[in-house]
């Protein structure tokens, strides 16, 4: 709880009122003052804000708070779609999909295809190695955007073959199709 008094804390010497800082970092008072009271976490996209607003390094507010992140592909997607201000509605009518897919990508009982994944990418406004891995730094920007743009040119059939290969050469487990690894010349 003293994590939480120090949010409410850092607020009041700021001079700033509860329905101030929920407008502008984009909450309900209600979900604020819940942050507040260490009740539930700050979505990390909101710490950068909150930190302006309040007249502090964003390290003050991580360290006063705790700050949700994105560990698995569903939380990524649900909150890049928060970040973009759409419900699992608007997202599912961008995607040409269901409420409900949208909501089984979210908890992780369902992942979209390669192609789905390139599309939500676009209309998420962020790259696809921010889906897949949550760090945009992991493949730079220019070659992530190649790589999507080689991507549509390939059958639909063909995708998940070269996404697998393409991670497995990222990741350093590729293994060549075509050519025997060791343990099939046995």
């Amino acid at each position: 709880m003293a994590k939480a008094s120090e949010l409410a804390q850092l607020r009041r010497k700021a001079g700033r009122s509860v329905p101030m800082i929920a407008r502008t970092v984009d909450l309900s008072e209600q979900r604020y003052r819940a942050i507040e009271r260490g009740e539930r976490p700050l979505e990390s996209f909101r710490v950068e804000p909150l930190a302006g607003i309040l007249g502090v390094n964003a390290d003050v507010i991580r360290n006063a708070v705790e700050v949700r992140t994105a560990d698995t592909f569903g939380e990524r997607v649900a909150l890049l779609r928060q970040r973009r201000n759409m419900s699992q509605n608007d997202l599912a009518a961008a995607m040409d999909v269901s409420k409900q897919q949208v909501s089984r990508w979210e908890t992780g009982k369902a992942s979209p295809p390669l192609a789905r994944i390139i599309d939500l990418a676009r209309v998420l406004q962020c790259t696809t190695s921010d889906l897949m891995d949550g760090n945009s730094e992991s493949v730079p920007s220019q070659m992530g955007q190649a790589l999507a743009e080689k991507f549509e040119e390939i059958v639909p059939e063909e995708q998940t073959k070269a996404f697998a290969l393409v991670m497995g050469i990222l990741t350093g487990f590729a293994t060549i199709p075509g050519k025997p690894s060791k343990d099939d010349k046995r």
